[in-house]
């Protein structure tokens, strides 16, 4: 089914052309704007939230308050409660387009080619492709635009202002996993006395974070802080799954700046950590990479390019040579060395000035971009799918298969973005085992990604071989509902609404009242309470009890491993990038 949108996607694209030649005549009103805005609720809309909580394994649906317009002309029409999914839905598809989209033929080419293939998506939801009754239990149908970022999925909800707020697909597991196939990464991050000078620190923990969160199981990933020496949370590369990932995000939230800057000592823990997970069989055993982040000057620099790091290279032993991607962070950090790691060992470096913590966030997660650009011409791509999960709004157990679209694009193939389609476990056949068809789809989804590192892909963002600086966005932009972070209020559902807090503080004077006309039993209820504190419930629209994997909550700030557009599994002290609940 996911070929089929694929096969759906390269016509649409094809129609177009590659430079948009024919856009007007395959989507005539394109430039009117007039969409399905999933971030654009309706009057009658009821602003919720689904909250997962890891102690109760409760879900529930609690209200938040809504403070976008509501109402607009692209607001979508004629939801209903659909009992599948657990929200109201619309039987056509939906977009977000992300804040500040510039009104270009590429975002145009986008929403257009998506628009065909929600035709696709419909038929599947309705049993009517060649899949007959098998795809009609397909759940959430979506593609991710690789030029904007720009989200159409089927069908249609609406989504909550947290997700609205900072959703983009592209910086989710579904999407860069089927770009890299399994890879295995380690992040090095500078951790030096500087570090917390103009909140470097906590930039570099969202980032990682968010870095971590583009991780699936497939990937085997360890984190090492260096300053004036080295440290990792292991010494072997750890399986990205949710309780690895959970620790390791941890780990990075509870970093400290303090020392020097001993870039070399960093890497150099990086290669042993390599080598160590080689001989221990903890790999993936396709591409290797290195997340390197520093905000300053080496205190050595001669190792750069002195053969000591092609020796570090060399001590590999096999020609999976490790990827270097670095990132130098504010004002002062030098950028000399950071662009020669890069260079010479197939990646690229991207400079973040202060007080733009967003880039920094968007160049590290977006590492996945200098692989689609290296994807074999000739060599066919790997749908990955992810992990079985139970679904929280009550579908059952599902997994997701993602799968990258590209189009001819002269002597290279451009890379257009992702399809990702979440597939009842039922689809596969009656009463079989879970973790037996979960380690049958992994196995399909462990081969390496085939990449050319010759192709000459030129990319807009590319400046001087390596040296990457994403374009900013200028001209007219395109009305959406969606915004940059511009909520205030606690939309997440964590924290009691106002009227809940009300409730409890009347409750309490209450309490008081009855105490002082009923001395004794106060005592007896002190007593009592002293021996079982008070547990008060947060008032809930409606309560699944169901465990939790991917898609419970579309506003809750943390992440989950598997499915799409953003699934949350746990909460962490850290903020980033929104999850999704199609």
């Amino acid at each position: 089914m996911v070929m089929d949108a694929e096969v759906a996607l390269l016509s649409e694209f094809a129609q177009i052309g590659n430079h948009g030649q024919n856009l007007k005549v395959v989507c005539p009103d394109i430039d009117e704007y007039i969409f399905p805005d999933m971030c654009m609720p309706s009057d009658e809309f009821i602003s919720t939230n689904r909250v997962y909580d890891e102690n109760t394994k409760i879900t529930s649906t609690v209200r938040y308050d809504d403070t976008r317009p509501k109402n607009g002309k692209n607001a979508p029409k004629d939801l209903e409660m659909n009992e599948k999914y657990g929200v109201e839905t619309g039987d056509f598809l939906g977009y977000k387009i992300q804040p500040n989209t510039e009104s270009t033929v590429a975002n145009d080419n986008e929403m257009c080619a998506a628009k065909g293939v929600g035709k696709v998506f419909k038929q599947h939801s309705i049993g009517e492709s060649q899949w007959g009754d098998l795809a009609g239990t397909t759940s959430w149908q979506y593609f991710g635009g690789q030029e904007t970022g720009m989200f159409a999925q089927f069908p249609t909800d609406i989504k909550t202002q947290c997700w609205c707020d900072k959703y983009d697909p592209r910086y989710r597991p579904w999407y860069a996993s089927a770009v890299t196939g399994p890879k295995d990464i380690i992040l090095v991050l500078d951790v030096s006395g500087s570090m917390g000078d103009e909140n470097r620190l906590e930039i570099m923990k969202n980032a990682a974070i968010a870095q971590l969160d583009t991780m699936t199981f497939l990937d085997y990933i360890q984190v090492v802080q260096y300053s004036s020496r080295a440290q990792s949370y292991g010494m072997t590369l750890l399986q990205g799954t949710d309780k690895n990932k959970k620790r390791l995000m941890e780990y990075i939230t509870n970093l400290d700046s303090g020392g020097g800057t001993n870039g070399e000592k960093g890497v150099k823990k990086a290669f042993d950590i390599f080598k160590n997970s080689q001989q221990a069989g903890s790999t993936s055993g396709c591409t290797r990479i290195i997340s390197f982040l520093t905000d300053g000057v080496f205190n050595t620099k001669a190792w750069v390019d002195d053969g000591t790091l092609a020796s570090m290279q060399s001590s590999l032993g096999d020609s999976n040579e490790a990827h270097i991607f670095t990132y130098a962070l504010g004002n002062g950090a030098r950028t000399v060395e950071l662009l020669k790691m890069s260079c010479s060992n197939r990646g690229w470096m991207v400079k973040v000035p202060d007080g733009k913590p967003e880039e920094l966030k968007r160049a590290m997660v977006g590492y996945y971009e200098y692989f689609a650009n290296h994807i074999v011409n000739n060599g066919n791509v790997t749908a990955r799918w992810s992990d079985f999960y139970l679904d929280s709004s009550g579908q059952g157990v599902m997994t997701t298969v993602s799968l990258p679209i590209f189009t001819p694009h002269g002597s290279y193939r451009k890379f257009r973005g992702v399809v990702g389609i979440d597939v009842l476990a039922s689809d596969f056949g009656k009463n079989l085992d879970d973790n037996s068809l979960s380690f049958q789809l992994k196995l399909r989804s462990q081969k390496c990604q085939a990449f050319d590192f010759n192709i000459q892909n030129p990319s807009a963002n590319i400046v001087d071989q390596c040296d990457f600086q994403r374009l900013e966005p200028g001209g007219n932009m395109i009305p959406t509902g969606a915004t940059i972070d511009s909520v205030t209020k606690d939309c997440l559902g964590e924290d009691f609404p106002w009227w809940a807090i009300l409730i409890i503080v009347i409750a309490s004077i209450g309490s008081i009242v009855v105490c002082v006309l009923m001395t004794k039993k106060c005592k007896q209820n002190r007593h009592n309470q002293a021996a079982a504190p008070n547990v008060v419930e947060m008032p809930a629209v409606m309560v699944n009890a169901v465990q939790y994997n991917p898609r419970a909550q579309q506003g809750y700030q943390g992440h989950s491993v598997y499915g799409p557009p953003g699934n949350n599994q746990y909460p962490t002290a850290v903020p980033h990038y929104p999850a999704q609940g199609p």
